[in-house]
This record gives C-alpha cells, structure tokens and sequence, in this order.
C-alpha cells in the first residue's frame, strides 16, 4: 500500500502501526492528552506515542487538551531544556516484574475479573475497619497467605 504520492502532494491520514515503515516531513498526532492519564494501558499509549513521532522525517505537531495536556507538555519542556536526551534510571528486577504486571495486556474478562476483585477487596476492607467483620472471623491460613503476599509486594 502507498501512502503518499509520486510528487509527494498528498496527505495520508492513518494510525501509526498501519504507517509502519514510512515516514512523512510533517506527522500531526492527535488525542495527544491521552498519553499522560493513569490508565492500564498507559505503557501501550505512551509507546504509541513514541511511535508517532518517530515517524516523522522533519516536523512532529503533538495535539491535546486539558490539564492531561498541559502536564505532557511539561514533560517535553523538561525534555527540551536538558538538551532533548532523557535521564533513565533502570528498574530492579523486582520493580520490572511489577511493571509486567501492572501493564500486562487484559482482555475483557480479566479486566472485568481484576474490577472485580477490586471492588470485593475494597469492600473487605472497609468491613473491617467498620468493625463489620473481624479478622477472627477467617481462616488463620488464609489470613496468614494474605500476609504472605503483602510482606511479597513491598
């Protein structure tokens, strides 16, 4: 598929993985706000975003609204102002196991089945802090597990 023409007047309007391999003089990339939110899917955001830009051969325009925009703005100043290059300090070994699974890939019904365990954790633990229930009230076992993977995590 060809994405511009022989005399290089057109203007292709497409998403960055379709435009893989070819790169335009001006790349225009929109909903740009999007990429500062804390969603799940801000890893897979911001790597597309990086994928935009590099896309272009000359001029990037990045586009948004919001404070979302205006806090990405503040990233590429900082950016700007240290000479374009980026200080990165390399997660532990720990620290990237949760990055895996903070930003894993989620179909729906685990997305629905991680909302869910969400909620029914949330609502435990209000119930025990309004002395609803009591740790008394469950498994030594399974309140000793629960330790166990909380002491894990931190």
């Amino acid at each position: 598929m060809s994405f511009f023409s022989v005399n290089n007047d057109s203007i292709a309007f497409t998403g960055i993985y379709r435009a893989k391999g070819n790169e335009a003089a001006m790349v225009y990339v929109i909903n740009s706000d999007k990429c500062y939110e804390s969603t799940y899917e801000l890893a897979k955001l911001r790597n597309q975003l990086f994928t935009a830009i590099t896309r272009s051969k000359a001029w990037v325009r990045v586009l948004g609204v919001g404070d979302d925009m205006d806090k990405l703005i503040q990233e590429f100043e900082k950016v700007k102002a240290h000479d374009f290059t980026l200080d990165f300090k390399y997660p532990t070994k720990k620290q990237r196991e949760n990055m895996n699974i903070i930003n894993r890939d989620m179909g729906r019904p685990e997305l629905e089945r991680v909302k869910k365990s969400k909620s029914e954790l949330k609502q435990l633990v209000k119930s025990l802090e309004s002395g609803e229930v009591y740790l008394a009230d469950f498994d030594k076992d399974i309140i000793n597990r629960l330790r166990s993977l909380i002491r894990d995590e931190e």
